[in-house]
């Protein structure tokens, strides 16, 4: 789950927490972040309902027919790709600063070559790269955090901006969803998969820690200085050698990223539409590089549309398929039988996200 749910939305994260000020940025986030656990454990209901693996359209298509499984098909393979296109941007701002070059379109390219080799070599090689990255990213947080004590000021975390409420919705959900994990997590618990909700929140809530963690210790270090990317801003006040570990750990933390995602385009193109791996693989590998080299260059832009637009209609779909479910009594005898009240307010915020973001509020 963490695999998933945490990766490059996490270094977004300071930059809109900058925009709207601390204290409103924190409230928007646990919203959004239960908002999201909410609807992941809706999802999981759905997943468990199906007797074989499944992904997210198979999921969506058999409750909603060929519309529903048709946005499902959009709405997943554009977040995903979209994931990846981020990935890419982000990897030259890292990369350049462990290499002191500056960051450019090649630098992006070769990051991108090498992770879709690595993810050539199927989830093994993914959950080999993990186990190595995570440990190593829980100790770079904790670094952080405590180096950054000593340039804590008060006024970085007082000021609120809310005639920016709206600028960090997008890059929040982003950051917090971990959709393509459910059913990977489903499959590993095997005969104990009703504890799949425990894992969703858990996940969840380890995630959003770490995610604040992060957001304390970079707006204690940059203060009005933010970068878009989180690490690049801190040479000045961290010094070269900690922005360097951070931009390593970073640059992994992407890496694995854009594999575990990878992994389950290439799933979804293999167990839903029944492609070979070599075609599944270019066409998973393929999108993303190509969308880069046409122009997509600005990382918060990027993945607070993702979020904001994708991430709500994918959340939408998952809360029409669930009510659909529940009418024709689908769910598991043991479903967790969220009020319709709740599932009608998620609807409204999922709805009023989508809204806001097209009409470019945040800009």
């Amino acid at each position: 789950m963490l695999g998933t749910t945490i990766g490059v939305g996490m270094f977004g994260l300071p930059y809109v927490f900058y925009q709207v000020g601390f204290g409103l940025g924190f409230v928007e986030f646990v919203l959004i972040g239960a908002l999201n656990a909410l609807a992941l454990c809706l999802y999981a209901e759905l997943v468990l309902a199906r007797k074989k693996h499944a992904h997210f359209v198979e999921v969506i298509g058999a409750e909603l027919g060929f519309w529903g499984r048709l946005w499902a098909t959009v709405s997943f393979f554009a977040t995903m790709w979209g994931a990846m296109v981020a990935y890419i941007i982000v990897s030259a701002s890292f990369i350049g600063l462990i290499t002191g070059a500056d960051p450019s379109v090649v630098i992006s390219l070769l990051f991108a070559a090498l992770a879709s080799l690595v993810l050539a070599g199927g989830v093994a090689m993914m959950l080999r790269i993990q186990s190595i990255v995570f440990p190593v990213f829980f100790a770079l947080i904790a670094v952080l955090l405590l180096a950054s004590f000593s340039h804590f000021e008060l006024e970085h975390f007082t000021t609120v901006h809310f005639e920016n409420a709206v600028v960090p919705l997008g890059v929040m959900l982003f950051a917090v969803s971990g959709l393509s994990a459910v059913p990977e997590v489903r499959d590993a618990l095997g005969k104990r998969d009703r504890l799949l909700f425990k894992v969703i929140v858990a996940g969840m809530g380890i995630a959003m820690t770490v995610f604040l963690a992060f957001v304390i210790a970079i707006l204690a270090f940059n203060g009005g200085d933010m970068s878009p990317d989180g690490i690049s801003g801190i040479v000045r006040t961290a010094g070269r050698p900690l922005a360097i570990v951070a931009a390593s750990v970073g640059t992994l933390v992407v890496f694995s990223a854009f594999v575990t995602i990878g992994t389950s385009i290439l799933n979804t193109f293999m167990y839903d539409f029944s492609m070979r791996f070599s075609h599944a693989w270019l066409a998973t590998v393929g999108v993303p590089i190509a969308i880069f080299i046409l122009g997509a260059r600005d990382f918060i832009d990027v993945i607070g549309s993702v979020g904001g637009v994708l991430g709500g209609v994918s959340g939408l779909l998952i809360l029409f398929a669930y009510e659909k479910a529940r009418r024709s009594g689908e769910l598991p005898k043991r479903a967790l039988r969220v009020p319709r009240a709740a599932t009608f307010l998620c609807f409204v915020l999922y709805a009023a996200m989508i809204v806001l973001t097209l009409m470019g509020v945040g800009e």
